[in-house]
Formats: C-alpha cells, structure tokens, sequence
C-alpha cells in the first residue's frame, strides 16, 4: 500500500470522539447481536487480512484479549481489512476497533467516497503504549471499485500498531423516546412515565432536578416501556426539566409545579369521589363526546382544566365528563362543588339512579363561578354515574364550557363534609371599574364582598345585608385590565371567584 499523503480529517461523524479508555472485555462481547461486517472480529488468523510486511499474529501477552493481530516497524507494514461487497453507497457505518499503537498510527479507509470524495480517508490514532477503544462513524458516498479498511504504522510515527475486537456495522443512530414530553404537578406529589430506546449500545442514564426523585436513574440499553416513577417533595418550586441519555441519544422531560392556592378540598382527608380534582388529566373519567384538558391562560387557576368543544347537544358530538359506577348510598346526602365557566349558554349536572335522579342546570355565566350544590339520595338507589355535561336539563343550550376544582362528597361526620353553603347561585364578573355579585340566599343574611388584585392585596371590601332570594351588589375596586379575586364570605364560609377585568 502506498505512503498515504491525505491530511487528517479532524471532524469524525463520531459516535464518541476518538478514543477512551480500555475496559478489557474477555471473552469478546459484541455491540450488536447480528451484523458485523468483518467474519473474524476477534483476530484469530492473519488469513482475515490482506497487507503486506512484518504482519503478525500475537497470542501472548502483548495480544488485548486472546489473540490479535499487529504489524511493526516504520513502515513496517499493513493490515488490510477488505470491505468489498459489503458497503453500500450513501449509507452510515459504525466502526469500532481495540487499537494498541507506540506513535501516530493510523486507519485508512479506501475507495469509500467519504466526504464527496474518491481519495482514502484517513484518521491518526496515538494510544499511548496502551489498548483503546477507537469508535467512530462514517458515511459513505460513491464507492470506489474497491474498499478497504487499513491499520498501519506509515500515517505517522508509530512503529508498533495492533488490534482486536474488529467491527463495522451498518448505523442507525440511537434513539430514546418517552410517554410524555411534560409532567406537572398540583396537588399531586406522584407521576410516571415510560422509557423505550432502539439502537443503543449504553444503558440509559437518567437525571433529575432538586425536588424531584425517581425511581431508577439508569435503564438497561433498548428498553420496552419501562416504567419511571416520579416523586415531587411538594414544596420545592419546579421548572426544569428530567434529563435522558444513552450515548449520542438524549430525551428531555418537562417538570413544572403549580400552585394550588386557589383551591382548598372540603374535606382535608378521605376520597373525594371525582377521580382528579384538579382536572390535569381526564383518564379516571368516564363520558363522551368533545371534551380535552386545556392548560394556561384557559385554565381556571393553576395547571389545567376540562374544556368542552361540542358542537351538538346530543350524542355523539356533544360533551359528558362522567364518574361512572357509583353505588349510591340510600338516604345518604351528598354535595358537589366546582368552578364551572359556561360561555355560550348553560350545562347540566346530573346524578343518575339517585332515587330520584338529581339534576343541576347551570346557566350561562360571564367568567367562571363556583357551584356549590346538596342533594340526597331516596331509600332504594341503584348503581349509577354522576355527570358533568351540556345534554341533560330541558332546553340545555351550551356546548363551550369549562370545570376546575371538582369535587363530590358523602355529606358525614367522617369526611367531615357539611352541606352545601345556603348562598347559592353565584355570578361575579367584571362591570367597568367595578365587581358585580349576583348571587341567591335562602334566609336573610350578611354577606362580605371582598375584591383582591391578583398579587393579593385588598381593593375594596362591603359588608352588607342582604334579603333572602335574588341578590346584586355592586362594589367599585377601580379596575384596570387584568386577573382579579372576589371573595364572598357567608356563615364564616368562603366562595372564592376569579374575574377578568
């Protein structure tokens, strides 16, 4: 083989760039399972290679593992690895190689088309006096009418170059993918997500932000849906994200907390009967029809909310977010409270096999507002479903709307749950510069207006009495555009709203 004369190509299409440390693998283990282009990759003859020159077959302990091959002497010779009916144009190749060289040796690629070009590509490699793995990528073009891989000592100073564990596989770059690409927190302190990976050679490495801990931080290369649990310690504010790597390979995973300040559960402990309350996700419900989770600016407060999209009042292109298979209790008294904004027109709740059933229309409202609402059961309920939709209720007429901060109770001593506030029907929007509070009362009563701006501080605040039945105040809090509070408190309980201005 001629002195090759080409000057060394710094960029390699690396998989790792140039070469690291040795970690002896005896006996051999390949990357991959199936695919290697070179038949002898441990080296055990020198019938493998073509060359010429002080060849040599090492089998003592100058050899990497088992045997290698070697060549020495400045230009002492060639080991020629033929490639010939095995590359195809255009196509990646991975080629990785335990090298031993004394100087600047070399490995030459012949009539590959690397670069666009028909000349011999070449890299330098300097080990060191020591074995090390040399692992890197390249991309053919137009082949030439031969192709050869040669390791030798003429591309520099080298006088002793060996090597072992020979191979070159067609490429595909590794891959990680995962369930989701955004996990957030609120209210909740527990989530997971799956991890599946394709053509890598390294276990997947995981890392995650202060607050956040999983359960594994690393996964055997190539997973199937492997299952990560994430635990949040609740207090630390989070947005940042989850790292994954294996190699090349890397996925990311969006963390963020929310705060649920604008939402306080009825009961501090037992089971609220709504599968999430928050409405971050809609798996744990029943229905059907045009219905999904929104997030941001859509949403009531904190992460996200369910926003309806009919576009009927009927199945199946209207909307229901149902709580199936309930077994009712008989005589029993339950109440339900949740944020509800119907925009263009009113909605229904309805709980079914009640004995009798129960059902709650909600008209149409001017921004969001709290249902806060008791009903009891008869003596001979039956197995039933509670629901959330824009079907049920004579003329019932909304198919934009949207839940937040949903709950359903037992009304006992053991959650803890009273009945529902005897303040009922609320409606509070924006009017000019001023708060308008729509709201119904059973029996006379003192009802306190309290308008907030959204970083908490006190606007206005009216103490009034009211007559039982239909109610209206106006308070004036001199409004500016934006996001405020209003608070109304009635028999020591809070109904909390908020108002776009």
């Amino acid at each position: 083989m001629k002195k090759n004369k080409l000057i060394f190509c710094v960029a390699l299409a690396g998989i790792l760039s140039g070469f690291s440390g040795v970690q002896a693998q005896c006996p051999y283990v390949s990357l991959y399972p199936t695919g290697n282009l070179v038949a002898d990759p441990e080296c055990t003859s020198l019938a493998s290679f073509n060359g010429w020159g002080s060849r040599t077959l090492i089998s003592d302990a100058n050899a990497y593992c088992g045997t290698s091959v070697g060549v020495t002497g400045n230009w002492g010779g060639s080991l020629d690895y033929p490639l010939t009916g095995k590359l195809s144009s255009n196509t990646t190749y991975r080629l990785k190689v335990m090298m031993y060289t004394n100087a600047i040796g070399g490995i030459t690629l012949n009539g590959c088309g690397i670069n666009g070009v028909t000349t011999d590509y070449v890299t330098n490699v300097n080990t060191g006096s020591t074995w090390k793995a040399v692992d890197f990528t390249f991309t053919t073009g137009t082949l030439g009418a031969a192709q050869n891989a040669f390791f030798n000592t003429g591309n520099g100073s080298a006088t002793d170059v060996r090597i072992d564990n020979l191979e070159i596989y067609a490429y595909t770059a590794p891959v990680i993918s995962t369930s989701t690409s955004f996990i957030g927190f609120e209210g909740s302190t527990s989530a997971s997500f799956t991890v599946t990976g394709t053509n890598q050679t390294s276990a997947v490495t995981l890392t995650a932000p202060a607050g956040i801990t999983l359960s594994t931080y690393s996964i055997p290369a190539n997973p199937t849906a492997t299952s990560v649990t994430v635990t949040y310690d609740g207090t630390t504010t989070l947005a940042d994200t989850i790292r994954l790597t294996s190699g090349t390979a890397t996925a990311k995973i969006a963390v963020k907390s929310f705060s649920s300040a604008c939402f306080t559960k009825l009961a501090p402990a037992g089971t609220n009967m709504i599968p999430d309350s928050y409405l971050n996700s809609i798996n744990g419900f029943g229905g059907w029809g045009h219905k999904g989770v929104v997030t941001g600016a859509e949403a009531y407060c904190g992460m996200s909310s369910v926003k309806f999209t009919a576009t009927t009042n009927g199945w199946p292109d209207g909307a229901a977010l149902d709580v199936s298979n309930i077994t009712w209790a008989a005589n029993q008294t339950y109440r339900f409270r949740a944020m509800v904004n119907a925009t263009d027109g009113s909605v229904a709740f309805l709980a079914k096999n009640t004995n009798p059933d129960f059902l709650y229309v909600v008209p149409q409202t001017t921004g969001w507002v709290q249902i806060d609402q008791t009903f009891a059961t008869g003596a001979n309920p039956s197995s039933g479903f509670f629901t959330f939709n824009n079907v049920d209720g004579t003329g019932t007429n909304g198919k934009i709307a949207y839940i937040d901060n949903y709950e359903l109770w037992p009304v006992s001593p053991a959650t803890g749950v009273q009945t529902a506030n005897d303040i009922s029907k609320t409606n509070v929007y924006a009017k000019e510069s001023s708060v308008v509070a729509d709201f119904e009362l059973a029996i006379p009563s003192t009802v306190e207006i309290a308008v907030f701006n959204a970083q908490g501080m006190l606007l206005n605040k009216s103490i009034c009495n009211f007559n039982a039945g239909k109610n209206s105040k106006v308070v004036d809090a001199h409004l500016a555009s934006g996001l405020y509070m209003v608070k109304l408190t009635h028999n020591g309980k809070t109904i909390t709203t908020k108002v776009m201005k």
